[in-house]
C-alpha cells in the first residue's frame, strides 16, 4: 500500500528539481498570488480554537444557526490574541459544535489505545483473529485519515472551512467505528445499552440537523444572494421571532 504512494512523493521531488533546481524547493518563494500561503507555529493554537471550538451564532431567526464571518480578533476568546499576521475573516465553526458526532472520535482513541496494550501483551489475541486485526487496522486509519492530513494548513495564517473537509471525514468514519465499538460492548446488558444507544442516536442526529441549518445559508450566502424573495419567505415563515 505504500508503494503509490512513495512513488508520488518520489515523482514530486523529482518535478521540484526539474523545475526549481531543488528536490525540496516547492516553490512557495515564488507564489505570485496575493494571498501566499504562509506558515507560522504562532498560527497553531489560533487554528486549533477555530477548528475545534469556534462557536455558532444561534439566532430566533431561521435557520437559527450561522458561522459568522469578518470576526477578526471577535472570533477568540479575550485570553487568545490573534498572533501578527493572523487573519480571521473566513465563516468557520468548530468541528466539536458544529459536528458533535467526532467526539466519538475521542472514544475511538481510547479504544485503540486499550486494544493495542493489549495486543501487545498478548500478542496471539491478534494473530488468529482476523476480524480483530482488520477492527484494529479501520481503526487506525480512519483516527490517521482524521488527524494527518490537516498538518499542512494547521500551521496557516488563516482558518478555512473548507480545510476542514480534509479532516472531517476521518474523523466521522472514528467516530462511527467508536460507537459500533462501544454498543458491541454494551448491547447485552439492559441499561448501558439503553444509554450507549441514546448518546449514538442523539449526536448522529444533532449532526444532523446542525448540518442542514448551516447548509441553508452556506459558505457564501448563496441562497440569500442567488434567490432572495425565496429566502425571505421562507425566513419569515420558519422564524420564531
Amino acid at each position: 500500500m505504500a508503494t503509490p504512494i512513495a512513488a508520488i512523493v518520489a515523482a514530486h521531488l523529482a518535478y521540484n528539481k526539474l523545475r526549481f533546481d531543488a528536490f525540496l524547493d516547492f516553490g512557495l518563494g515564488r507564489q505570485l498570488s496575493t494571498m501566499q500561503f504562509r506558515t507560522a507555529p504562532g498560527y497553531l493554537l489560533p487554528n486549533l480554537y477555530s477548528y475545534l471550538l469556534r462557536p455558532l451564532k444561534p439566532s430566533c431567526w431561521f435557520p437559527y444557526l450561522t458561522a459568522p464571518a469578518g470576526l477578526r480578533q471577535a472570533a477568540f476568546p479575550r485570553a487568545l490574541q490573534m498572533p501578527r499576521g493572523y487573519a480571521a475573516v473566513e465563516p468557520v465553526a468548530g468541528l466539536l459544535n458544529a459536528t458533535p458526532w467526532v467526539l466519538l472520535a475521542g472514544l475511538a482513541v481510547v479504544f485503540l489505545v486499550v486494544l493495542l496494550r493489549r495486543a501487545r501483551r498478548t500478542p496471539e489475541l491478534l494473530a488468529g483473529d482476523r476480524r480483530a486485526r482488520g477492527t484494529l487496522w479501520c481503526g487506525v486509519v480512519f483516527l490517521v485519515l482524521g488527524t494527518v492530513t490537516g498538518l499542512p494548513e494547521i500551521t496557516e495564517f488563516f482558518a478555512s472551512m473548507r480545510f476542514l473537509a480534509d479532516v472531517a471525514g476521518g474523523l466521522v468514519l472514528a467516530g462511527a467505528w467508536a460507537a459500533f465499538a462501544l454498543y458491541a460492548q454494551v448491547r447485552d446488558r439492559r441499561w448501558p445499552g439503553h444509554v450507549a444507544t441514546a448518546v449514538i442516536v442523539g449526536l448522529g442526529g444533532l449532526t444532523i440537523v446542525i448540518g442542514l441549518l448551516l447548509g441553508v445559508e452556506g459558505y457564501d450566502h448563496m441562497f440569500e444572494h442567488e434567490n432572495p424573495e425565496l429566502f425571505g419567505r421562507v425566513v419569515r415563515t420558519l422564524s420564531r421571532c
